[in-house]
């Protein structure tokens, strides 16, 4: 009889149970529960964070998959004032979505002021604009990690 460990050494965010560790030590979360643009960064407030912004394809790809996986169209915490994407500033106060943004081709359009992710299709993970009080979608909140933590594990058979 022989003893042998296995040890899962797991590194994640200290995030809360229903939000997701991602880059830059945040966490994210997507509702499904349609709501306007206004209403979304209000429950996103009340979490402690606010409608989720996008710098990387990596980002993106992990807000795309929690947008599937719900269902959902879902806001972004961009707004574009015109069809000029250069013009568009993150809630965040992180400015115009440059160098990296996954704007559908023709958008912004400059009808609607508020970013959307679309899923499904050949516009998955892509952005669009849409009407921000009329459009009620889902949404992606962020908020700051609690702090970084590394947890071991160990298993002895």
């Amino acid at each position: 009889m022989g003893i042998s460990s296995h040890i899962d050494i797991v590194n994640a965010l200290d995030c809360p149970s229903d939000y997701t560790g991602g880059p830059n030590d945040l966490c994210y979360k997507v509702y499904s529960n349609h709501s306007s643009y206004l209403d979304a960064s209000a429950q996103c407030l009340n979490d402690g964070g606010r409608l989720a912004s996008i710098h990387n394809a990596f980002t993106n790809g992990l807000i795309q998959d929690l947008a599937e996986k719900s269902g959902t169209l879902i806001w972004l915490g961009l707004r574009c004032p015109d069809a000029d994407p250069n013009n568009c500033r993150w809630d965040d106060g992180m400015g115009a979505p440059a160098p990296y943004n996954a704007f559908y081709p023709g958008n912004p359009s400059g009808i609607g002021k508020c970013v959307l992710m679309m899923i499904g299709g050949s516009a998955d993970g892509k952005w669009i604009t849409g009407d921000c009080d009329y459009m009620q979608i889902g949404f992606a909140c962020q908020m700051n990690a609690k702090g970084p933590f590394t947890a071991a594990n160990y298993l002895l058979i």
